[in-house]
Formats: C-alpha cells, structure tokens, sequence
C-alpha cells in the first residue's frame, strides 16, 4: 500500500507540475533542479477491531530550487497544499492529514500523512463433503 500511495502522490505531482522533474526513489547521482523528491518517512501500523488496521504513513516531499530565492520555496509550499490534499489510487481517492511545510538549508520540506484502514482477511476453512441420508418415517 506505501508503494501504491507514493506512485500517487508522485503523478499528482506531475500532473500540477509537468515542467519539473519527480524523483520517487532514492537518487544514486545528482539531482537536476528545479526537482521533488519524495520520501517515506515513519510508516506505523496499528490494529483496531477484529481484522481492522490503520496504516499511517508520512511523506516527506522535498523540493529543490534551481536558484536560493526563498520566494520560490514559499509558493511552491502554498501550492503544495491544494496539490497534495488528496491523491488518486486506483480504488478512488485519499486524502492527507496533517499538511505542513518548512525551509531547511535552501530546500523546501513539505509533511503530508496519508491514512488508509485494511482489513485482513483470514482464511476460512471450507466444509469438506458431507454425506446426509435421509429417510421419512411412516
């Protein structure tokens, strides 16, 4: 499901920014900006009822300017707020929690937490055959 929630938030992305580069995974070179980056950062889990669970997950979407200008990381950061309150997943839509920005050394940092509830299924035992003779009395 994290993997399915980060494609998401990733073509939103670039949907709402088709000019600027998404990286999705971790970057082994150099990165090209004007650029996110989007990481994963403390996914938790948690049983409720039965065979409920609430699975939690922090992104943490990182945007690298091309040039220092603060003004540029605080529209972008606004923009992050109507971009990434919900995403797309193939069985509809969800929204995130908890959206919030900060500038650390030239880089935009921007929080989203996206919750998802599952259930686990266990599996059932199936009746093997089962004979019935039956017999009227008189």
């Amino acid at each position: 499901m994290i993997i399915t929630i980060l494609e998401g938030v990733a073509k939103r992305l670039k949907a709402d920014f088709p000019k600027m580069r998404v990286y999705d995974s971790e970057v082994k070179q150099g990165l090209e900006p004007p650029c996110f980056l989007v990481t994963v950062l403390e996914p938790s889990r948690a049983r409720l009822v039965g065979q409920w669970w609430r699975q939690e997950q922090l992104f943490d979407v990182q945007y690298f300017p091309k040039t220092e200008d603060t003004n540029e990381l605080y529209a972008i950061g606004s923009g992050l707020f109507d971009t990434l309150e919900t995403i797309a997943l193939p069985d509809g839509e969800l929204r995130g929690t908890g959206l919030r920005f900060e500038t650390v050394d030239g880089v935009l940092h921007f929080f989203v937490k996206y919750t998802v509830f599952l259930r686990r299924r266990e599996p059932k035992e199936h009746m093997e055959i089962l004979h019935v003779k039956e017999h009227v009395k008189e």
